[in-house]
């Protein structure tokens, strides 16, 4: 299986890129039970969703639009254009009749946008940030012993995450400062933090021993949660920084997100239940201390999920963290996506139903495991797997079914697996 893959690989690949070469349309694979909105091509070992729009699918009906710029707008503007611009998104939420929002500048949470009320679109211009950053509502730092602490100026949500621009890891990630239990453990840990829930202060010790500066931002632990039934969200070009949190509310369901070219990272996990639809097109997960995309079921709602073209990376801390993971009732569709560098399986599912296309799996760091499934059932089409201990595994009564699978690692298989 691994040569004959590999030579499919090799005899495919380059021919899917000159003119002429036709891209045929691929057949859901027997058994899968989720008609999809698109048309899946191939050409190669490339896959693609045929003149796909994510924006047309959202479906939103834009009669009133506003501009938010959160370093030139103010409140008090009428928010019609980048002249008269709002400066927090949640005064375009507040005006009641927001279909699209266009939005510049670093948004802070205190700019109040945790929760949106009404089906919307969310359009970022030259990268704007949607951040859980709790540093603005920071005093000035007072040093004692090998630490600094502050007061905040109100009651924090909570100081979750706490990660320093001023240390960079291999990926040019801010890297995260460790969570402590107590002032003493911070004290005699570099590059550690504590907060206080009683007094709201927040202890940090920088891992080179230097004041908090600019560069560390403390992050609450959600920088959106929206949690709404038959609400409709487009976002497209905005960075997330912090948690993210999107689920229905109750057993109506009818919640459904798109997110295009977005940018997630810097907090926990995006955490995704029972949400009726879901997809992620051109999108980076990335630098998050637990999974990247988690999905679950939730009020008796299956979630139905969508990644094409996302990179997930960078992520966890113990062994059970994955780039992407579902759970109990969530079928899933990855297409031409690259999950690597994460502590736990690279992805690992246990929802309903799994089809990836023309996916990229590396460097499993901890657990060592490229696909892992349980309680669920895969089909993995055009799937490479690299650098890894264990390229598949999988529980007994669930079944993996591959075609063209290329292992460029141990090619070691675990568990039961077919060919369709």
């Amino acid at each position: 299986m691994r040569s004959f893959g590999r030579l499919l690989g090799i005899i495919a690949q380059p021919l899917g890129s000159f003119r002429g070469i036709s891209w045929l349309q691929v057949s859901e694979p027997t058994g899968w039970l989720w008609s999809l909105p698109f048309t899946i091509e191939q050409r190669g070992r490339q896959f693609r969703a045929k003149d796909f729009n994510l924006q047309a699918r959202a479906g939103i009906s834009v009669t009133k639009t506003y501009y938010v710029d959160a370093d030139n707008g103010d409140d008090g503007n009428s928010g019609a254009d980048w002249d008269n611009a709002f400066a927090t998104l949640g005064a375009a939420e507040s005006a009641g009749d927001a279909d699209r929002v266009y939005l510049k500048g670093f948004f802070h949470k205190s700019a109040g946008y945790s929760g949106l009320s009404r089906s919307m679109e969310l359009i970022g211009v030259d990268n704007p940030t949607l951040s859980s950053s709790q540093t603005d509502n920071l005093g000035s730092w007072t040093g004692v012993d090998n630490y600094y602490w502050s007061q905040s100026a109100h009651t924090y949500d909570y100081v979750a995450n706490v990660i320093d621009y001023n240390n960079l890891d291999a990926f040019g990630d801010p890297q995260h400062l460790t969570p402590k239990a107590s002032i003493a453990e911070v004290d005699a840990a570099a590059n550690s933090f504590y907060y206080d829930t009683a007094t709201d202060r927040l202890y940090i010790r920088t891992f080179d021993d230097r004041e908090p500066d600019a560069d560390i931002a403390a992050l609450d632990s959600l920088c959106a949660a929206w949690q709404k039934d038959s609400l409709t969200y487009y976002v497209e070009g905005v960075t997330f920084l912090g948690g993210v949190r999107i689920r229905n509310n109750s057993a109506s369901g009818g919640l459904k997100a798109y997110f295009k070219n977005c940018d997630f990272s810097g907090g926990g996990q995006v955490t995704i239940a029972g949400v009726d639809e879901i997809m992620f097109q051109g999108c980076s997960v990335h630098n998050y201390r637990g999974d990247g995309l988690n999905y679950d079921d939730l009020n008796g709602i299956t979630t139905k999920a969508v990644e094409i073209d996302c990179e997930i990376y960078n992520l966890g801390t113990e062994t059970n963290h994955q780039a992407s993971t579902t759970h109990n009732e969530t079928d899933i569709v990855r297409i031409n996506g690259k999950y690597h560098h994460t502590y736990g399986q690279c992805i690992s599912d246990g929802g309903d139903q799994t089809w990836m296309l023309g996916c990229e799996l590396y460097n499993s760091l901890v657990t060592d495991v490229g696909f892992n499934l349980s309680d669920d059932t895969a089909w993995l089409d055009s799937v490479t797997i690299h650098d890894v201990g264990t390229d598949l595994q999988n529980v007994a009564g669930t079944t993996i079914y591959t075609r063209d699978l290329v292992s460029g690692g141990s090619n070691t298989i675990n568990g039961t697996l077919s060919t369709y």
